[in-house]
């Protein structure tokens, strides 16, 4: 079981900014991103430690 601290501010402007850029529509994109890849993470048998 590994940890993983993970600075949440910094993704969730990484991934608004993807958004943005390629035009994604749709209600708050950059939250389905993160989603998936917390899920990824989780599925490696992760604990996840958000810090932001």
């Amino acid at each position: 079981n590994k940890r993983l601290c993970v600075d949440l501010s910094c993704w969730i402007v990484q991934l608004h900014s993807v958004s943005r850029r390629h035009h994604i529509n749709g209600d708050k994109p950059f939250l389905r991103g993160l989603f998936h890849r917390l899920r990824a993470l989780i599925a490696l048998n992760c604990t996840i430690i958000l810090v932001a």
